[in-house]
């Protein structure tokens, strides 16, 4: 993956190495992140990160999500390229940050933040270490932005998704841990995000992991991400009671999810005595 920063005074940032026309760079394994718009409009940075197992209509559907004006003459642009290096690890992370909210913005709710919330009180009952939390926490607010290239009238369409659709939707764990994975500051969380739709009694995705097979974070994670799902509502789903999703996460204790991480979510929402 590289960083690519445009200025127009044609000065090295950070460390740049090449410049090349960024149409150069653009091909149907490439995807460009944006990391925000510069103050100054001539200004623009991006993270390009080559995957060969992305939709072919990845960089459109990113573009579409997070708003980002990229326009045909942008292509002649000349860009200063570098790798990612531990100076920029932490900007890729803000960057990705960036696009979970985007991702939430679509269907006009906080989902990423709610489950970080979230994921830090079962974390805690489940006696998890400090850093072992802050990790799930970010796993929390990461764990959909995969969702940042699949097509957003997917992502909100409010009846019943097609065959097609519904594929597409599956494979974004797969793309989230795609998107983490040139960090070296998220190869813990990576497996957490990937595993999050696994199930316990292993009927579930993308790789089907049964049991403590399953990463204890990642297993968390499943319980929280439902949760804040059935409570926020999503387009093609009202919003439930805290005590009726509780009641369905019962319902499926010992199979879509880990029974104790249940009953530790019980006990949260209805403490003892």
């Amino acid at each position: 993956m590289f960083y690519i920063s445009e200025s127009a005074d044609g000065a090295d940032m950070n460390g740049a190495v090449n410049k090349t026309p960024l149409y150069l760079l653009q091909g149907a394994m490439n995807i460009m992140i944006p990391v925000e718009a510069g103050r100054k409009e001539y200004s623009h940075e991006f993270f390009l990160l080559y995957q060969s197992d992305i939709p072919l209509d990845s960089q459109q559907n990113m573009n579409d999500i997070t708003g980002t004006p990229f326009k045909p003459e942008m292509t002649a642009l000349k860009v200063h390229k570098t790798p990612v290096n531990p100076d920029l690890d932490q900007k890729y992370i803000r960057t990705l940050l960036r696009l979970a909210d985007a991702v939430d913005r679509c269907d006009m709710r906080a989902h990423s933040i709610t489950s970080s919330l979230w994921v830090k009180k079962l974390a805690l009952a489940a006696g998890l270490t400090s850093q072992e939390l802050e990790n799930l926490k970010l796993a929390g607010r990461l764990h959909d932005i995969g969702k940042g290239i699949i097509p957003r009238e997917t992502l909100v369409k409010p009846g019943p998704l097609s065959h097609d659709e519904w594929v597409s939707i599956k494979r974004h764990p797969e793309y989230s841990a795609m998107l983490m994975q040139p960090s070296a500051l998220l190869a813990e969380i990576q497996p957490l995000v990937r595993h999050h739709h696994e199930h316990y009694d292993g009927s579930g995705y993308p790789d089907g992991l049964y049991g403590d097979g399953i990463p204890l974070g990642a297993r968390i994670l499943a319980i929280v991400d439902a949760f804040a799902t059935m409570i926020g509502g999503r387009a093609y789903r009202k919003p439930i009671t805290k005590e009726d999703a509780l009641k369905e996460l019962v319902r499926c204790h010992g199979t879509q999810f880990d029974p104790q991480l249940v009953d530790y979510m019980v006990k949260l929402i209805f403490p003892p005595g």
